[in-house]
């Protein structure tokens, strides 16, 4: 039969296998192995496996480089799936003019970019009177044609390439934060023509930058009703010409006049009212002066400095020259000053009528006179150091300095007093003993400190002082020594360890060992016993 399953090398019964038959044998089962193709076939009495099928093959087996260019067609896609693709890129050289470049039917949206790049032609052209992008929340539309589509629903946009109503291109802003109609450009605007504001609901200028006159076409100055100026307008003139020649004109930035300011009912910086009592009333901003200092007096005669610059110290002086220099006014330091603040009298008072802090030359008690008074002293005389003295408020016998934050200390550290820690108090318990052999084995001696009334043990730890072939059990002063001569008296092992602790008590194994086992009975180790925990 022709698919029957026939032997590589037919030998018959008594036949003896030979070498060259063993390798006739080997290259028929080579040349079968070869030509095993899996198609299902049988070929001279030999079977060539039966088809692979998609069990035999490995998942992710079949990869991009194996699959013949071409050989997906769309014969082979699912027409009834949808597809999400980040790029499609449409680049086909002769396209039908009169066919779509891409079809999308029903509800099915290609989310990601979608270039259509015919040679020679326009990237994306749609035949109908507009283009929608997010028709289901926010839409912004595309016109040949003004549709008035903003008209209609206060979240939609538009920009139209109008030439029937308006003729313009139109870029027409949604009504979402309610009112007119909103426009924003985030980035820098170039205008190449002119720029015509107005008529409209929303009509004028406002300006949140740099104004510049030369902007303004043949003027040097600038004529509106309103005008809004977040930073600085650089102008020759402004005129305000509403309807009674009063303003208004809302200046949020900086104002530069080459001229005197006229107030003739007082002058107002900032968004509180003028105050009736006030000629001058500046609120959330400073006060820049050249020249002059500042005085306050009730007539010519009656003239006091409260604040002038200082040419000899090249400081501020607050009060006259017997008050406070305060900082700089000119480029670098001068010799005969050298401190940002400097007060000629010995101290200098913070909050005097209430919990007063006082910074002092030198020591002057001053936490002595009142429970709810500190000191910060830079003392040369009795103490020698810088002070930091707290108050009594909390405790009037105890006075108290405390820090919120981490605290580096980059020098030593000295603490004359007890050290507590997040209220906890930090004890530590330590204890000297001798303690004999257990015959020839070590000795566990217990510790009782149940006295100290730990509620937490950090860590307990022994020191090893030292050891002694002669009996000094018990005696700390470890004083009972001699001499003892022969190969049976050498020291051999000896050590001191922690083998348990707790809150009340800790377990110490000592051990010291001789030559001789049998004389080991007197051997004795000196110990300390050191804990650290909290009682509190």
């Amino acid at each position: 039969m022709a698919n029957e399953n026939k032997p590589l090398n037919e030998a018959k019964p008594n036949e003896p296998i030979t070498a060259q038959r063993w390798n006739d044998m080997q290259l028929a089962l080579r040349k079968e192995h070869i030509e095993h193709s899996h198609n299902g076939k049988w070929k001279d009495g030999q079977f060539s496996g039966a088809p692979l099928t998609s069990e035999g093959l490995a998942d992710n087996a079949v990869i991009t480089a194996r699959i013949a260019d071409g050989a997906v067609t769309g014969a082979k896609v699912d027409a009834g799936s949808d597809y999400t693709v980040r790029t499609l890129g449409i680049t086909g050289d002769k396209l039908p003019p009169s066919s779509p470049a891409l079809s999308v039917g029903g509800t099915t949206v290609v989310s990601g970019v979608l270039r259509a790049s015919p040679a020679g032609k326009d990237s994306l052209v749609a035949g109908d009177g507009y283009v929608e992008a997010g028709g289901g929340g926010n839409p912004l539309r595309l016109t040949s044609l003004w549709s008035g589509f903003t008209d209609t629903k206060p979240n939609a946009s538009e920009i139209s390439n109008d030439t029937n109503t308006y003729k313009a291109l139109m870029i027409v802003g949604n009504r979402s934060a309610g009112g007119v109609r909103k426009v924003a450009l985030w980035d820098r605007v170039d205008v190449m023509g002119r720029l015509v504001v107005g008529p409209g609901q929303d009509a004028g200028l406002t300006v949140n930058g740099l104004v510049d006159a030369a902007a303004f076409k043949t003027l040097g100055d600038l004529s509106s009703s309103t005008l809004n100026v977040a930073t600085q307008a650089n102008l020759a003139a402004l005129k305000v010409t509403g309807t009674t020649n009063s303003g208004p004109v809302n200046i949020t930035g900086a104002l530069s006049v080459s001229e005197p300011i006229v107030a003739v009912k007082g002058l107002q910086v900032g968004s509180t009212p003028l105050q009736p009592f006030n000629r001058v009333q500046i609120q959330g901003g400073g006060l820049h002066m050249d020249g002059n200092p500042i005085y306050l007096r009730a007539s010519v005669s009656d003239q006091y400095d409260q604040l002038r610059w200082n040419p000899g110290t090249d400081c501020v002086d607050v009060f006259g020259f017997q008050g406070a220099s305060l900082g700089y006014s000119k480029g670098g330091q001068s010799a005969a000053f050298t401190g940002v603040l400097a007060v000629r009298d010995t101290f200098v008072e913070v909050g005097s009528n209430a919990n007063a802090l006082r910074f002092t030359s030198g020591w002057s008690d001053f936490p002595a006179s009142g429970t709810n008074r500190s000191e910060i002293s830079n003392d040369t005389a009795t103490y020698k150091t810088l002070m930091i003295i707290g108050n009594r408020s909390n405790d009037p016998n105890v006075r108290r300095v405390s820090v919120w934050d981490r605290l580096e200390v980059n020098g030593h550290l000295a603490v004359s007093g007890k050290v507590t820690a997040s209220a906890y108090n930090i004890q530590f318990y330590q204890y000297t003993f001798a303690a004999i052999n257990n015959g020839a084995q070590p000795r566990d001696t217990f510790v009782n400190y149940a006295g100290m009334g730990f509620v937490q043990v950090f860590s307990a730890f022994v020191v090893f002082n030292g050891f002694s072939l002669f009996n000094n059990n018990g005696n700390v002063n470890f004083n009972s020594w001699g001499a003892a001569q022969g190969v049976g008296c050498i020291p051999q092992h000896a050590f001191a360890t922690v083998v348990s602790y707790g809150t009340s008590g800790a377990t110490v194994k000592t051990f010291c060992s001789e030559s001789d086992p049998n004389a080991s009975g007197d051997n004795t180790v000196l110990a300390t016993l050191v804990v650290i925990g909290r009682t509190n």
